[in-house]
């Protein structure tokens, strides 16, 4: 099942993404739109890593520890969080100030240079965390003995 769940969200991710550059021309209004999903599906598919990582590359030590039990949950937090700040990132908070006919990026409260840090922050931290197993694996046991002997069927 985790491997169907990452399958779905690399093929929502492409679509979304896909269809928010397709109709970005429409209107302003509908470029920003169309780049919420794209944000939320971009965060959903860091959602399907962290579910497969759990799953199939979390370390043999780390199995039914603490952190592995709130791995997924803190990564739905994480899409959540990633998903708002990028939103945030391009409107800023338009529904405390929302005016129909005039959509400005960031509200013009926020400078462009600041948007685009938060926009990135919204996403490398969601990779660092969901990769969290992969890097200890890879700073541990270079060798991977453990992936070796699952393949062989070595003890």
């Amino acid at each position: 099942m985790p491997f169907l769940v990452f399958l779905l969200s690399c093929c929502v991710y492409p679509l979304a993404s896909s269809c928010a550059y397709t109709f970005s021309t429409m209107s302003e209004r509908a470029r920003h739109i169309g780049f919420f999903f794209d944000y939320g599906a971009l965060s959903f598919y860091s959602l399907g890593s962290a579910i497969t990582y759990s799953s199939y590359s979390f370390p043999d030590k780390w199995v039914n520890s603490t952190f592995h039990k709130y791995y997924v949950p803190i990564a739905v937090v994480n899409s959540v969080i990633s998903t708002a700040l990028a939103c945030y990132s391009r409107l800023g908070l338009p529904f405390f100030d929302y005016n129909y006919h005039s959509i400005k990026r960031c509200s013009g409260k926020l400078n462009q240079k600041l948007c685009k840090c938060l926009r990135i922050i919204a996403f490398i931290y969601p990779y660092l965390f969901d990769n969290i197993p992969l890097f200890y694996r890879n700073a541990v046991s270079p060798d991977k003995p453990e992936i070796v002997n699952r393949i062989s069927g070595g003890a």
